[in-house]
């Protein structure tokens, strides 16, 4: 019995390998598509929050990963942001957006996911079905404008889905 249960913990972390390598796959696709007329803010960094503290288990494992995109306007942010569990999450999450910012110095790494779990107002209905959705944050002023769309990871399935259902709406924010 013991054996049995030991094989699925290990038959679930592999899997979980597995789809932060696709992930990865993804991400890099996307970073090879952006390139040369956006660069990536935060070089090769792809999630900030977790940790190796012993009193912190719940943050041990990466909730979403984040790619963010600047051209030579700095106040003009893309990027994608993948969730794969959280509160109210039936199922992982690839959310684009673009942020114009009114100071870039309050940028913060996870705006791309506080746009489209946090920010928008109670009155927007959002679905995660590829809608663009436009909006300002009532608690931050420094951003100007939020554009905002996202979709089921599992949507997404190969490099020509990343192209089109990804990178040109992304583009076309």
């Amino acid at each position: 019995m013991g054996t049995a249960k030991g094989k699925e913990i290990t038959t679930v972390f592999r899997y979980v390998q597995q789809v932060f390598r696709e992930s990865q796959q993804l991400l890099a696709k996307l970073d090879s598509l952006m390139t040369p007329d956006w660069n990536t803010v935060y070089g090769n960094r792809v999630t900030k929050g977790v940790t190796s503290h012993l009193e912190k288990p719940e943050e041990w494992l990466v909730q979403a990963v984040f790619r963010v995109y600047e051209e030579k306007d700095m106040l003009i942010n893309k990027g994608v942001n993948i969730t794969y569990w959280g509160d109210d999450l039936e199922e992982p999450l690839i959310t684009a957006c673009k942020i114009t910012y009114s100071d870039i110095k309050a940028r913060d790494h996870w705006d791309l996911l506080n746009a489209w779990f946090y920010w928008p107002q109670d009155d927007l209905e959002i679905k995660p079905d590829g809608t663009v959705y436009t909006y300002k944050p009532d608690e931050d002023d420094y951003i100007q404008e939020v554009k905002v769309f996202s979709l089921p990871l599992v949507s997404i399935e190969n490099d020509l889905d990343i192209e089109n259902k990804i990178f040109k709406p992304l583009l076309a924010l």
